[in-house]
């Protein structure tokens, strides 16, 4: 008996005390409600000032760049830009994909060379014997 009191009262403090420290918890919780409200706005104008800014540096690149769009045939330059980048990787995957051809067709010419040294072999090795069974 005196066990079990001694334990509903150690229960009863650990209880009490994560009651407080949660409490504490919501507490500070509800403090930081405004501070994060307030930094996703500072975050949301920076992200509206990053896309204004941008569209300002598309436009003045639209009007260098307007004649030699014009000559090329495109509407502005970030359309030359990526139509050069997917060629560059089109050309750069082309490039890895013949020298991968390359290495097996060496690889395979080199066994069939061989091949061809071992029969050569065979046949003039097989020639001698029916000369000297001759």
């Amino acid at each position: 008996l005196k066990f079990s009191l001694t334990d509903r009262d150690s229960t009863s403090k650990k209880i009490d005390r994560l009651t407080n420290e949660m409490e504490k918890m919501r507490r500070d919780r509800e403090k930081l409600v405004p501070i994060i409200h307030e930094i996703e706005n500072v975050m949301r104008n920076r992200e509206e000032q990053i896309e204004a800014t941008k569209e300002d540096m598309n436009k003045v690149e639209d009007r260098v760049f307007k004649e030699f769009c014009k000559k090329i045939g495109v509407d502005n330059i970030r359309q030359y830009e990526e139509r050069e980048l997917r060629t560059q990787q089109e050309r750069l995957r082309k490039k890895v994909e013949y020298e991968t051809n390359i290495n097996r067709v060496s690889t395979q010419l080199e066994y069939e060379r061989k091949r061809e040294e071992q029969l050569h072999t065979n046949v003039v090795k097989f020639e001698r014997m029916v000369q000297d069974i001759e």
